[in-house]
């Protein structure tokens, strides 16, 4: 074992370099390494793991301790590491959720009396406290007295901090919240605590703020807190403040920003691979908060025309807002399956005609007989099978919106019609030679683009220049791939409140999907979805997909596009595309961004001049 070794770990201990400590320098377990160098690097490494809340590592770097002292104890007993390694291995039990084991634990040790000192004493009442809060027991309201028996004064800062917190957390129980922030308040400034120590701290003041209803102090504490914790990768940690964060916004009124930050709470979670039900179980919560005010987190996400936080999106709805205001008559292009009648339905609800009806005609399911006469209605006997009177939808939609779903489809005969009624407002019903009047706003929709409208020989320009007023132009479901998971949360949402169950969906689906392109675009992600949705029975996983279904990637498609090359062009390519969409998901983040990627930064920017992507990417 280099010699070096323990000063290096000793160095990054007390720097509070915890993360650099578990990862940068794994720890050698040679037979003939010195028993106390070697025990030092494992109890540091595991009581790092610790800080960092990271319970099952800590566990086994721990036991490892114990086990080489049981192997090797012949050489030399060495009772101060054999406390620390059975203390550590007490706290990761209880933290870990097993705090009955832990007071097993716990038992044992003091029966061995392994360490006689008035401070371990402490420090075991202390850990015995928190393990009996954790199982529920009113016995845990006894340690803060038994400790003020032996006498405060000789517990470290520390001991006082964790014993602030077990009164606070007592006291919290009992719902005297006053009294506990007043308890933390003595504190609260010592410069003796550190960093990590003063963001448990923070988060527990934050969260008695909460319930004292002081929000904006609540969310001040908060924040600190969460910039420890993030400082530290502490990513379960992190995403629970973000989630009640968001709830503090919403208490402040920042209701648009609250169901943000929920959101990209939830991304994260799923980004990061974390387990998601308590997350999940902290949105429905919210959820039925947000609906007892009236104002439910699904009409929250909906409150977007096409939900999503792409760019391509922002300014889609921004596009969106600006023509709902106006009159003039809207044409939607897109692909099949965008969502353009979601798109009319948005421009309909946020116009000033939205207390009449939006009607919707599907023109190419509609022979050119049957078209004039849905819109524009038809006497009794005007032709074959006309056994009633008919309303044409032009009257119903009086006041209101006429959407005409894929209007490029439509005979020339009912264009020229269609041409005459939108610039005159005038038509007549088949079979009636009466002159009748509708006023109404028109919205239009076509999976060709402008370009292709115009030059197309069966479609009018003239009627053409008379429907683009407006023009909104829906991107591909491959334009917007970093909106896809929010797709699935939203569905995730509606379908989990109208059956009554809690599913949620494995990191790994999400994954899954985002690598396929969808010719289908939203409408096909929804029903690929849906039936996985259906088959799953809590956790949806990549299995419940139909994989056949799904178009494998353009890189390894058997088509016409493929063309066999160099192998060191191609990687170089895959390369360059990889690290572009990496950065473009945690937006141009690159901490963020070489973290994921497992380089260090000067890494990451060497292989972004080389791919000639810096300058842009210093730029976004």
């Amino acid at each position: 074992m280099s010699q070096h070794l323990p000063t290096i770990l000793d160095a990054l201990w007390n720097n509070q370099d915890y993360r650099g400590l578990v990862h940068r320098f794994p720890v050698p377990t040679p037979a003939k390494a010195p028993l106390p160098e070697l025990l030092h690097c494992l109890l540091l490494k595991g009581e790092s793991h610790l800080q960092l809340e990271e319970t099952v590592s800590a566990r086994d770097t721990l036991l490892d301790a114990i086990l080489v002292m049981e192997k090797r104890g012949r050489e030399r007993r060495l009772p101060q590491m054999e406390f620390r390694a059975l203390l550590g291995l007490i706290r990761a039990n209880r933290l870990g959720g097993e705090p009955a084991k832990a007071l097993q634990l716990l038992s044992r040790l003091r029966e061995s009396r392994t360490v006689r000192t008035v401070v371990s004493e402490q420090e075991l009442m202390l850990e015995r406290g928190w393990s009996l809060l954790a199982t529920g027991s009113d016995e845990a309201a006894t340690v803060p007295r038994d400790l003020a028996e032996m006498g405060r004064c000789r517990l470290t800062t520390q001991g006082l901090l964790d014993l602030a917190l077990l009164e606070a957390a007592l006291l919290q129980r009992e719902e005297f919240f006053s009294e506990a922030l007043a308890v933390l308040s003595s504190l609260r400034d010592s410069a003796v605590i550190h960093l990590l120590s003063r963001a448990r701290l923070s988060h527990t003041r934050g969260i008695l703020l909460q319930r004292l209803q002081r929000y904006r102090e609540a969310s001040d504490s908060l924040e600190r807190a969460l910039a420890v914790y993030d400082h530290y990768q502490m990513q379960k940690r992190v995403i629970e403040l973000r989630t009640l964060r968001a709830r503090l916004l919403f208490q402040l009124g920042e209701r648009q920003e609250a169901v943000r930050q929920l959101r990209t709470t939830r991304a994260r979670a799923y980004e990061l691979d974390l387990p998601l039900g308590s997350v999940l179980r902290v949105a429905e919560e919210f959820d039925c908060e947000l609906s007892r005010e009236g104002f439910p987190l699904r009409s929250l996400l909906a409150t977007q025309a096409i939900p999503g936080f792409s760019p391509v999106i922002r300014e889609l709805n921004d596009r969106i807002r600006q023509v709902a205001g106006s009159s003039l008559p809207v044409l939607i292009l897109g692909e099949t399956g965008v969502d353009k009648e979601l798109t009319a339905r948005a421009i309909h609800a946020s116009s000033n005609r939205s207390q009449c009806e939006l009607v919707t005609i599907h023109c190419p399911s509609l022979s050119e007989t049957l078209f004039e006469s849905t819109l524009f209605g038809h006497r009794r006997g005007a032709f074959t099978g006309a056994t009633a009177d008919r309303q044409g939808l032009a009257e119903q939609a009086e006041g209101g919106t006429l959407f005409l779903d894929e209007i490029s489809e439509i005979s020339p005969p009912i264009q020229a019609k269609l041409l005459r009624f939108l610039e005159t407002g005038e038509y007549h019903v088949v079979g009636d030679n009466r002159v009748r009047r509708a006023e109404m706003r028109l919205l239009a929709a076509s999976n060709h683009t402008y370009r292709g409208l115009l030059e197309d020989q069966g479609f009018r320009s003239d009627l053409l220049h008379r429907i683009a007023g407006a023009i909104i132009r829906l991107p591909s479901l491959q334009e917007r791939r970093e909106d896809i998971p929010l797709l699935l949360e939203s569905w995730l949402l509606e379908w989990n409140a109208r059956e009554g169950v809690r599913k949620i969906i494995a990191p790994a689906a999400i994954a899954l999907l985002q690598n396929y392109h969808f010719p289908g675009n939203v409408r096909e992600l929804r029903h690929l979805f849906q039936g996985a949705w259906e088959q799953a029975s809590s956790n949806i996983r990549p299995e419940h997909f139909a994989i056949d279904r799904l178009p494998l990637p353009g890189a390894v498609r058997g088509n016409r596009c493929f063309e066999p090359g160099p192998l060191r062009q191609a990687l170089s390519e895959f390369e360059k595309g990889y690290l572009q969409r990496t950065l473009q998901e945690v937006h141009f983040d690159k901490s963020h961004a070489s973290r994921l990627l497992q380089i260090s930064r000067q890494t990451l920017y060497t292989k972004l001049k080389q791919h000639g992507l810096l300058e842009a990417v210093l730029r976004g």
